[in-house]
This record gives structure tokens, C-alpha cells and sequence, in this order.
């Protein structure tokens, strides 16, 4: 009874009750979802924790989320199904901890609407730049980590129960960090915090002390299951920049945090500098109009948040953002959690405010189905290569695929993932290579729901069998 009691000081109590409220909108809003067909690595990770009988992956140290998939394949079998919806829970868990971050830090001055939480925690369900992390299946290890490191901040600026709040504070952290990378920056947001609060030096040596426990667990553990080493080429390809990159990657991500991608983007950069002096000037004003207030309004939480959120972005500007297509998305997610905080702080005035939720919700809703519409094409364009090849497998020779699209504008088709996907569709894979992928969508001169994916041949090479994919226009969906 003693630790349930200590539990409700540390964790405010609606939050169990946000989470049952939104994981039911998650459900409503993309449920739609649920039967599209899984997405390059997804075959991967679905053949790997099912027939291969394989939890844990060589070359990435990831395991909750491996764990998840093994406890999918326990629950679902390799049903695209149930793995999708565990990514939908995820995502309705992550947006009750917004809500609650935001009850904790911008509704105790008392001056927001009452509701005004719930409906910052339908802005981040909406948000239409972190798409990835719900529709892919691999992509819920940032979502997870994310929403381990929202739970962490929340318990740190809750400040009470200290002993148990530390405990959980640091458990949280490892739990993300075991879920992807993107929770190294935990750290940094508490140091902003602390410097938000002005805390006494003895906050900060306790936290060195406490998470740099948990660092060097993780460190340990990292080095030790990824055999002496702490990147691997994934991860070293990823941080091997000059050094002028990181700037011009810090620039991207902030970018994308608010505008869709797009070829516009990479061929316009008049118009990329004239959109993200747009972003920094109103992030200025928003600053500026805190500081305006007294000397100690610094200390507001629009301040916090926009610097919390500007910290945030320090992971997917090392990693890399795309402005052409909606790849990396994924490693948006936790900013876009801090983002929502902003728009939600800024909306709270009870002034006009069906108006301005109804045209911002209105917006999310609308950029959100247009973001999802290459991930209902790759999927389609996914089950087409699979039914047409099937009949084609197996004859016991050589033979292999080429010219499967890699990806449509970011949504992964077979950039990777392809025999296993075969091989879950009862296919036969023996003799199989798979060739270069088409990884130009972008440039195609038909718009993408007007092209069909067709398998042409086999073709004798030599003393092997290639069958060739190509993307063709369907008579029925030409434009006249």
C-alpha cells in the first residue's frame, strides 16, 4: 500500500484515465490503418520474432523493443494487425503523457482553460510530422523511447515523493534508452529544466549522479551485447559529418517540425530561408513576449518549453531529417511531444478559442491524411509485388528480383525486408537474390495513385531468372 501511495504522489492520477481516453482516439482516429500491409524492415523483424524464432537482433541493441515484437508474435502470431494496433496503444500512451506534461507545467498557473490539455493531446495525435513512428512497425522504437522520456520529465517536474520520484526517474530513462537511442537526450532537457528552476547545485550533483549511473549501465550493457563496440555502421555512417553538417542538420529539423516535405524544399532555397526566418521570428516573438512581462517571467513555461523543444531537436539534427520525402520522421517524434506543449500554451487564452482550435485541429487533421496517403500507396504497391511473385518462386534455380520501389516519398516499400516478406506469404525463396532498388518516386512524372506495380519476364541472364518490377500507369486511374 505504501508504494501504490508513493506511486499517486509521483505520477498525477489523471493520468491513468487520459491514457484509456486516448488510446480509444488513437484507435478512432487511425484505426483505418490497421489493415495496411507491413513495410520493409517490419518483414524483417516479423519473420525474425515468429518462424525464425529469433528475439533479440544482431548489430542494433534495441530490446525492449524487440521484446515488444517477440510478445506480438506471442499475442498476434505475425498478424500486421495486432502489431499495428500495439504501435496505436503507444501512440494514445504517448499522448496522455503530453496532456499530463502539459497539466503539470502550464495549467497549475491557473490561467488556461480547464480542457485546455485534452485537446493538446489531440494536436500531438494529429500532428502530421511524426507519422512514421505509428504506421511503420519498426518506427515504434522512437515512440517508445519518447514516451519514456516524456514519463521521466513529468516525474522530474512533479517534485514529489523524492526518493521513489528519483527511482522512477532513472528507470524510465534506462527503459528508454533500451528502447532506441533517441533517449540519450534526456539529460540535456533536465539541465534545462534546472536552469529554468535556478535549483541549488546539490539538484544538479544528484542528477549527475543519478543518471550518470544509468548512462554507464546502458554504456555497459551496449558495449557488451554489441561485442566491444558502441556504433555500428548504421550508427557511425550517421554521425561521420563535417562538422558544418550538424548546423545545416539542426536547420532541417526545425524546419520540418512545422512544414511538410516536399521537392519544393530542395529546389527552392529562397523560399526554405524565407520559411525558417518565419519559424525563428516567431519563436523570438513568442520569447519575447514572455520576457515583456516582468523581470522573472523568463521563468514562464512558454519559455521552458520552447527551450526544451529547441533541445530536443539536437538528436534528429545529428541523425538527419529529410526535407524532400518523410523519411527519419520518426526521430521527430519527441520534439513533436514538446512542440504541441508550445501550440497548446499559446491557444489556452479562453478568447475565440473554438475558432482557433477548431482551424488548428482542422489543419493537423487535413496535413496528417495528406501524409498518409504514400504509406496506403507503398502498401498497396507492397501486397502487389507479393501476390505477383508468388507464382513465380520456387521453381528450385537461379533467379532474381529487380527494380522494387524503395520507398514511395518516404514510405518504405523493399528497401529492405523482401525474401522474408515472401517467405511469410508462403513464398520460396531458395536461389533468390533481389537486385537494385527504385528509390525514385519523387521525380516520377504520374501522380503515384495512377501507377500500378507490375512484374515483367522472367528474363534468362545467364543461367538465371530475372523478373523485373516496374511502376506503370493503370488505364483505369489516367487522367484524361
Amino acid at each position: 500500500m505504501r508504494y501504490f501511495a508513493a506511486m499517486e504522489r509521483v505520477i498525477p492520477i489523471g493520468l491513468w484515465r487520459s491514457v484509456l481516453l486516448f488510446v480509444l482516439a488513437s484507435f478512432l482516429l487511425f484505426g483505418c490503418l490497421l489493415d495496411l500491409s507491413a513495410f520493409s524492415d517490419d518483414h524483417v523483424a516479423l519473420w525474425r520474432t515468429g518462424p525464425a524464432h529469433q528475439t533479440w537482433r544482431g548489430g542494433f541493441f534495441r530490446p525492449l523493443s524487440d521484446l515488444s515484437f517477440m510478445l506480438g508474435d506471442r499475442w498476434f502470431g505475425t498478424s500486421v494487425v495486432g502489431h499495428r494496433a500495439f504501435n496505436l496503444v503507444v501512440h494514445g500512451i504517448n499522448a496522455a503523457l503530453v496532456r499530463c506534461f502539459y497539466v503539470v507545467l502550464v495549467e497549475r498557473d491557473g490561467k488556461a482553460l480547464p480542457w485546455a490539455s485534452w485537446l493538446t493531446g489531440v494536436l500531438f495525435l494529429l500532428y502530421p510530422f511524426h507519422m512514421e513512428g505509428v504506421v511503420w512497425l519498426v518506427g515504434r522504437e522512437a515512440s517508445m523511447a519518447s514516451g519514456f522520456v516524456m514519463a521521466a520529465l513529468i516525474v522530474d517536474l512533479h517534485k514529489q515523493a523524492a526518493l521513489w520520484s528519483d527511482l522512477l526517474k532513472g528507470g524510465l530513462w534506462l527503459c528508454g534508452l533500451l528502447s532506441h537511442e533517441s533517449a540519450i537526450i534526456f539529460p540535456l532537457l533536465v539541465f534545462v529544466v534546472r536552469v529554468f528552476r535556478i535549483d541549488r547545485p546539490a539538484a544538479f550533483r544528484k542528477d549527475i549522479a543519478l543518471l550518470g549511473l544509468v548512462l554507464a549501465v546502458w554504456l555497459t550493457l551496449r558495449t557488451v551485447f554489441m561485442g566491444g563496440s558502441l556504433l555500428n555502421a548504421y550508427g557511425m555512417a550517421s554521425v561521420e559529418h563535417s562538422w558544418w553538417m550538424y548546423p545545416v542538420g539542426y536547420a532541417k529539423a526545425l524546419l520540418r517540425s512545422f512544414v511538410p516535405p516536399g521537392a519544393y524544399l530542395a529546389t527552392s532555397p529562397l523560399l526554405t530561408l524565407v520559411l525558417l526566418l518565419v519559424i525563428v521570428l516567431a519563436l523570438l516573438w513568442l520569447v519575447k513576449g514572455a520576457l515583456g512581462r516582468g523581470p522573472r517571467v523568463w521563468r514562464t513555461p512558454s519559455i521552458l518549453l520552447v527551450s526544451l523543444f529547441l533541445v530536443s531537436l539536437l538528436f534528429p539534427a545529428i541523425l538527419g531529417v529529410s526535407t524532400r520525402t518523410s523519411e527519419s520522421d520518426r526521430f521527430l517524434y519527441l520534439p513533436s511531444m514538446l512542440l504541441v506543449c508550445v501550440f497548446g500554451h499559446l491557444l489556452r487564452s479562453p478568447s475565440a478559442w473554438a475558432v482557433k482550435w477548431s482551424l488548428v485541429l482542422i489543419l493537423f487533421a487535413t496535413a496528417t491524411h495528406v501524409g498518409l496517403e504514400p504509406w496506403r500507396i507503398a502498401s498497396r504497391w507492397t501486397e502487389r509485388a507479393l501476390v505477383q511473385i508468388q507464382g513465380r518462386s520456387g521453381s528450385g534455380g537461379a533467379w532474381s528480383v529487380v527494380g522494387l520501389p524503395g520507398d514511395v516519398h518516404g514510405a518504405y516499400v523493399f528497401r529492405h525486408g523482401f525474401p522474408e516478406a515472401l517467405l511469410l506469404a508462403g513464398g520460396d525463396t531458395t536461389g533468390l537474390t533481389v537486385g537494385p532498388s527504385f528509390d525514385g518516386t519523387e521525380v516520377l512524372t504520374h501522380p503515384l495513385d495512377a501507377l500500378d506495380l507490375r512484374c515483367r519476364g522472367p528474363y534468362v541472364s545467364g543461367n538465371r531468372d530475372v523478373h523485373v518490377f516496374t511502376l506503370e500507369v493503370d488505364p483505369k486511374f489516367t487522367r484524361k
